[in-house]
């Protein structure tokens, strides 16, 4: 057996795929998670070891991308337990995001905003669900909840958006 056609040449083959195919989404979920660009990227890479540990494991009971954003997730919450996380500035604006984005409308600032304020449980759902377009069975597997635990949770944070964004109207109106 040539070193080329290894299992080990085969798994580092189709993690490099994972990683190209997924590392930006990934990057976005983890971001919004740790709201650091930093501590975004050690967990990507950290959820990518991981990945590659339990490679061999990985049963194709859900897909890679839901697989890679359940061990993303889990990673950021590692994070957040952390006794590092009390000495890091968790302010962060828009303009870090850390992955090239076009120049950003003041409506949609203030969606992302909106969203990035959510409490955490809430704005984990929104952003699996609307930016990396996942179905509610995916979520529920991602976060280890029900499906109608996932659906309560969108309802609930589209009813607190809605009213964040009638409260910015109307401060928008006074001006």
């Amino acid at each position: 057996m040539s070193v080329q056609n290894s299992p080990d040449a085969e798994k580092a083959l189709h993690l490099e795929q994972l990683m190209n195919q997924y590392g930006d989404s990934l990057l976005r979920i983890c971001y919004l998670y740790l709201k650091d660009a930093g501590m975004a990227q050690d967990a990507v890479q950290d959820t990518f070891v991981k990945a590659w540990q339990k490679m061999d494991t990985f049963q194709g009971r859900s897909s890679e991308k839901t697989w890679l954003c359940h061990i993303a997730i889990n990673t950021c919450r590692d994070y957040k337990k952390s006794r590092w996380l009390r000495f890091v500035d968790m302010r962060r604006s828009i303009d870090e995001i850390p992955l090239p984005i076009q120049p950003v409308d003041p409506i949609a600032r203030q969606v992302y905003e909106d969203v990035k304020a959510l409490p955490e449980k809430y704005r984990v759902c929104v952003l699996l669900y609307y930016w990396q377009q996942m179905t509610l069975e995916d979520i529920a597997k991602v976060l280890s909840l029900s499906k109608s635990a996932v659906h309560h949770r969108l309802e609930k944070a589209r009813g607190m958006l809605k009213m964040e964004m009638e409260r910015s109207e109307m401060e928008w109106a006074n001006m």
